[in-house]
């Protein structure tokens, strides 16, 4: 599924595609795709690069921390932000974000590319 189809997923459930707030939730995020599935994969997260970003590589303005934003609306700042080695690197116009399970850690990738494992909803609590 593509990171829309993530999205349009987990708008079934009443939530949205999560952020990651920070290393610990990664973590628990690549643990239990594991445990589930019993392998390694891709985990959709709601992750978009900014519009000034969206074309070249990284630069002084547009860096490892700056490029992206977390898209649902309630995951702030960059702690959970671990990115995998030479990434984020636009390959193609990348624009969306993942995690890979195993070796917790995030690849920008492009929206549309085809995400079968694992895609993480949530939404906020109410009582």
């Amino acid at each position: 599924m593509s990171q829309k189809d993530a999205e349009a997923k987990c708008k079934t459930e009443g939530a949205t595609l999560s952020g990651v707030q920070n290393k610990e939730e990664m973590k628990w995020m690549g643990d239990e795709l594991i445990a589930i599935s019993g392998k390694n994969g891709r985990i959709w997260i709601g992750l978009h690069r900014t519009d000034q970003c969206m074309s070249g590589g990284l630069t002084a303005t547009c860096t490892a921390l700056s490029s992206f934003y977390w898209t649902d609306g309630s995951t702030v700042g960059v702690s959970g932000f671990k990115w995998g080695a030479g990434e984020p690197n636009n390959m193609n116009g990348q624009a969306c974000g993942i995690v890979w399970a195993q070796a917790q850690t995030m690849d920008d990738m492009g929206c549309d590319q085809t995400v079968t494992e694992a895609l993480v909803c949530g939404k906020i609590a109410t009582f």
